[in-house]
């Protein structure tokens, strides 16, 4: 059980006698620059009788880490273990188990026509990997001149590693599937940028903020000619509000229902306005449109959501929670996983 999972992790950190270490350990300028992982790998085994994991900067292809391998999987594992508030631990669960579940919610959510062709098998398994966070890590030099990688933030509490529900292992077909319903999701939440107020490009919040607030109508008192609140009457200062969320806090506190509960709202306001049900989206995910093309040129390029298809895809994403780390199958107990092609516009649906 989970003691002995804990008591375990305990003595594999006391042999290989590691003290927590700066999270990150090589940094290199590219990914073709491989060798030099492959040198440095080979001279921490010949050292420490340890092997090293090749690990990713988040938001940054072109950059990697390495780590022990042990204390890497240690990590992972405390990462499960701690968090009891998101991850459960299904101690009899296997991947034959995972893949009847997943065929289950198949026919559960999703209509005929969007059923994957084939089931889903044991290795369609996803997994769990952590990643560092390149904006906390600064490259140093060691005393052999080596380059390895110091840990700098300094904001009280912030978490320098991102989990990854990793979908690599997903058959392609529903892959594709959630990525085009995603865009189509988000084309149809582009018609409502009005009444959500979404920016879609952080670097022009200044000017977005200043457009949106410019066609704001204030409410004034016919006698002092003073702003106050159109419901009390009270006076009220022409100021304006604003929060950034970032990642962490949003993983923290994100409720796959409440997505799904916006989402569908979004879609019925949407589809009174421009009288339409239906999101044509490109197969290759890259271009969405309203309405319905199911002839004329090109028509075989895109594939023809109605709303409540989207909607069954989405919960299909939010209930496929299940992943393995290691031999352990974990259950992800709320929330949208980072990582998965529906995550992104998850998260925009629950803000």
């Amino acid at each position: 059980g989970r003691d002995a999972l804990v008591r375990a992790a305990t003595q594999a950190v006391d042999e290989a006698e590691i003290q927590e270490p700066n999270l990150g350990a090589k940094y290199a300028d590219s990914v073709k620059e491989f060798d030099e992982y492959r040198e440095y790998t080979e001279d921490l085994k010949a050292q420490h009788d340890r092997r090293a994991v090749l690990g990713q900067v988040d938001k940054n292809a072109k950059k990697r880490f390495s780590f022990p391998a042990d204390w890497y999987s240690i990590r992972l594992f405390e990462m499960v273990l701690d968090d009891t508030e998101h991850f459960e631990i299904q101690w009899h669960w296997t991947c034959s188990d995972v893949a009847k579940y997943s065929n289950d919610l198949v026919r559960q959510r999703l209509p005929p026509r969007l059923r994957p062709p084939k089931p889903y098998t044991e290795e369609h398994t996803s997994s769990l990997h952590w990643l560092i966070k390149g904006k906390c890590f600064d490259v140093v030099e060691d005393d052999e001149g080596r380059e390895t990688t110091k840990h700098t933030c300094d904001k009280e509490g912030h978490t320098s590693t991102r989990n990854i529900t990793a979908s690599a292992r997903n058959m392609r077909y529903m892959k594709n599937l959630v990525r085009q319903a995603a865009a189509g999701s988000r084309r149809i939440r582009h018609e409502e940028e009005n009444f959500t107020f979404q920016v879609w490009n952080i670097s022009k919040i200044t000017e977005h903020v200043r457009e949106r607030s410019e066609k704001l109508v204030p409410h004034f008192d016919p006698k002092t000619k003073e702003p106050v609140c159109i419901c009390c009457n009270k006076p009220k200062p022409q100021t304006r509000v604003a929060i950034q969320v970032d990642a962490s806090a949003f993983f923290e506190e994100a409720s796959s229902r409440r997505g799904l509960e916006s989402q569908r709202r979004i879609f019925k306001r949407v589809g009174r306005v421009k009288a339409t049900a239906h999101v044509s989206v490109a197969r290759n995910y890259k271009r969405a449109f309203l309405g319905n093309k199911r002839r004329g040129q090109r028509a075989d390029l895109f594939r023809v959501f109605s709303f409540s298809e989207i909607e069954d895809v989405f919960k299909f994403a939010a209930h496929g929670n299940v992943f393995g780390v290691g031999d352990l199958i974990v259950q992800r107990t709320h929330g949208w996983p980072m990582g998965g092609e529906a995550s992104e516009e998850a998260c925009a649906m629950d803000l």
